[in-house]
C-alpha cells in the first residue's frame, strides 16, 4: 500500500480546489488565494514555520497587502493554513508576531476528491464488452512460509523475533492449497453512480450494465486497469476486501462479504504478512481475512 507523498503531488489538489468543478465545496479557492497559498508552501519548503509578514509576502507575489491578508485570512478560515500569533514587548513596545503553518493532511483529503480523468461512453463499453479478460491467477503455494520465517530465526545476529504456539499456529495457516472463487460483481449504487460518471451517461441503468456479463464487469472493475480504485488510501478488490488508511499506524480492514465485518490494524504488521504470503492487495481473500481475525498479526521482526 503506497501511502500518498502529498508534499511533491500538491499541485493536483490545489488545480482541482480552484478550478470550477468544486465552486460549491467547502474546499474551494479562487485563483489569486491558490497563489498566495502556492507561495506560502514554496516557503515552506525551507522551513516549516512561515513567519513572512504581509508586506513581504506581497513584494513576492507583486500582490497588495490587503490582497495578501485577506487570502491568508480565508486560507485558515477553510483549513489550508493554521497561524499563532505571538505578542512581545519590547521596552514597553507591544509588537504582535505570526507564525504560519501549512495542513498537509487538509490538502491530502482535497487530493482524495480528485476524480479519474473522465473517459467516453465508448471507450466505458469497450472496456466491458472487448476487451480479452485477464483473469487473477489464485494464489497457490506448497512453500511453508514456517520454514522460511524459522530459516530469519536462525540468522539471530540479523533479526530478533519470538515465536508463541499460537504464532506458529497462525503462520501454518499462511500456506494454504486452497483457493478462492472470485465473487460475481454486485451493481450496488456506488458502482452504478461510478459508471455513469467515467461513461457521461446519466441514463445508464443497473439492468444495462448487468447485460455486459461477469467476466467483462470483473475485468472492468478490479482487472490490471480496473477503474475500482476509490482513491490513494482507499480500496477494495475483486475478493470484496477493502482496506481504508488515513495515515498513522493503523489501518481499517473491511470483509464486504459479510455486514458489519471490520479489522482495524497495524500498517506495518499487515504489509509483512502480505510479504510473507507474497502477494498483493488484489489477490487478499475472505480466506485471509479470517486468518487475521482468528489470530491477529505477527509482528514484523526488528533488525538489530
Amino acid at each position: 500500500m503506497k501511502k500518498t507523498n502529498i508534499k511533491k503531488q500538491y499541485s493536483d489538489a490545489l488545480y482541482w480546489a480552484s478550478s470550477n468543478k468544486t465552486k460549491d465545496f467547502e474546499y474551494h479557492i479562487g485563483r489569486v488565494i491558490e497563489a498566495v497559498l502556492r507561495k506560502l508552501i514554496h516557503y515552506s519548503k525551507k522551513n516549516d514555520k512561515i513567519t513572512y509578514s504581509n508586506k513581504i509576502i506581497a513584494e513576492h507575489t507583486f500582490m497588495g497587502e490587503e490582497t495578501i491578508r485577506k487570502a491568508i485570512q480565508r486560507l485558515d478560515k477553510i483549513g489550508y493554513l493554521s497561524n499563532v500569533s505571538t505578542r512581545l514587548s519590547n521596552k514597553g513596545e507591544f509588537k504582535t508576531r505570526r507564525t504560519m503553518y501549512i495542513q498537509w493532511d487538509f490538502i491530502s483529503d482535497v487530493l482524495s476528491q480528485v476524480p479519474k480523468p473522465e473517459v467516453s461512453k465508448e471507450i466505458a463499453k469497450e472496456a466491458a464488452e472487448d476487451i480479452p479478460i485477464k483473469e487473477s491467477t489464485p494464489v497457490e503455494t506448497n512453500t511453508d512460509e514456517t520454514a522460511i520465517l524459522a530459516t530469519d530465526l536462525n540468522h539471530k545476529d540479523e533479526v530478533a523475533i519470538t515465536t508463541s504456539t499460537a504464532d506458529a499456529k497462525q503462520l501454518t495457516t499462511y500456506s494454504s492449497n486452497s483457493t478462492s472463487t472470485i465473487p460475481d460483481i454486485v451493481i450496488t449504487d456506488e458502482k452504478l453512480k461510478c459508471l455513469k460518471k467515467i461513461s457521461n451517461n446519466p441514463e445508464l441503468s443497473i439492468e444495462e450494465v448487468e447485460s455486459w456479463g461477469q467476466d467483462s464487469l470483473k475485468n472492468l472493475f478490479y482487472g490490471d486497469n480496473g477503474i475500482w480504485t476509490i482513491n490513494d488510501s482507499s480500496l477494495e478488490n475483486h475478493y470484496l476486501i477493502k482496506y481504508t488508511h488515513r495515515g498513522g499506524s493503523n489501518f481499517n480492514l473491511y470483509n464486504k462479504n459479510k455486514i458489519n465485518e471490520q479489522l482495524e490494524l497495524n500498517i506495518d504488521d499487515f504489509n509483512y504478512y502480505m510479504e510473507v504470503r507474497g502477494i498483493e492487495f488484489k489477490d487478499f481473500r475472505a480466506k485471509d481475512y479470517s486468518t487475521i481475525k482468528s489470530y491477529g498479526l505477527l509482528k514484523r521482526p526488528v533488525l538489530n
